[in-house]
């Protein structure tokens, strides 16, 4: 049996484990009908299907207990990495691990959402090979 649920619960889910999320009712909504996630829309509240939601979000089927993923913008991504890193990194760093399939992203409208977990681990994957090949240089 789906579990439905509106759209503003599943966006409370992410505000819970991210209070800086930019994930709002009306991203969800336009995810769940671009993703194919099976969903009504009720006279007052859009009823999405909880697990379906979840397996689209989750594409790469992670099984072990994680937290919710934190899905920012490139710019908010960029920001944040280069404040919390004690190396920083441009735009076109971003737009190069974005387009990896390593990191999990959407399209909103011209916006790209992308996964902030699965970026930062492939920047520093990218970080550590290109110190690597340096140093084989000496």
């Amino acid at each position: 049996m789906s579990k439905l649920v509106t759209s503003g619960y599943i966006a409370k889910l992410f505000k819970q484990a991210d209070k800086n999320t930019i994930i709002r009712r009306p991203n969800l909504r336009r995810f769940a009908e671009q993703s194919g996630v099976e969903y009504y829309v009720h006279d007052t509240a859009w009823l999405i299907n909880l697990d379906d939601f979840m397996s689209k979000i989750n594409p790469q089927g992670e099984q072990v207990k994680c937290e919710m993923p934190l899905l920012r913008n490139k710019h908010d991504s960029l920001i944040r990495f280069n404040r919390t890193h004690k190396y920083a990194v441009d735009k076109h760093t971003i737009d190069r691990c974005t387009a990896s399939d390593n990191v999990s992203k959407f399209l909103h409208g011209r916006i790209w959402i992308i996964n902030y977990r699965e970026l930062e681990k492939e920047i520093e994957r990218r970080v550590e090979e290109g110190s690597e090949k340096k140093r084989e240089k000496l």
